[in-house]
């Protein structure tokens, strides 16, 4: 699980996939970043991608399924073509930044099964690129009504909750084999 700069594993946008991932058997890794706000991007990516050959070997994976928020969703591209070693991959993206064309490429040039899931209020989500990746890669998606880049729904907890059922039941059917 790769969490967003500042949005950590507990925070519900990440809990709730984690959770709906260890319901169905998975165990959870958490990559924790060096220094997600002063760190040079190839440091941080670099570690990251560490974190994430280290558990692939430890446990010798052959199926390895990503759940990445935000800053998360940058790591995952940019490190694509360094995960060949396992044969399937799945990933959740969570609040994407697909407006950015070096992420939105990583994703598509990826070809990895995936769940993509974003609020329509998310400063960062770019309707576009999410419906071009979605399409390129014959994604699933979530797209929750007036969510913000937390998927929540300002003055609204009830559609909160609401959306992160959603999240939960969207995920549980995406991990499910």
């Amino acid at each position: 699980m790769l969490p967003g700069r500042g949005y950590g594993p507990l925070g519900p946008a990440l809990l709730v996939p984690t959770l709906a991932a260890e319901q169905v058997g998975a165990s959870i890794e958490r990559v924790s970043y060096v220094d997600a706000s002063g760190a040079p991007w190839n440091e941080l990516r670099d570690d990251a991608l560490g974190q994430i050959n280290a558990h692939i070997d430890a446990h010798g994976c052959t199926r390895l399924t990503i759940i990445a928020k935000s800053l998360g969703t940058r790591v995952v591209a940019d490190v694509a073509p360094r995960l060949a070693a396992v044969d399937l991959i799945d990933v959740i993206w969570l609040t994407p930044l697909f407006g950015y064309g070096d992420v939105r490429d990583g994703a598509i040039t990826s070809r990895w099964r995936s769940l993509i899931v974003a609020g329509t209020a998310d400063p960062y989500h770019d309707d576009a690129a999410f419906g071009a990746v979605a399409a390129l890669l014959d994604a699933e998606t979530l797209l929750i009504a007036d969510a913000d880049h937390s998927l929540e729904i300002a003055g609204d907890v009830l559609r909160t909750v609401d959306g992160f059922r959603a999240l939960a039941e969207t995920c549980i059917a995406f991990l499910t084999p």
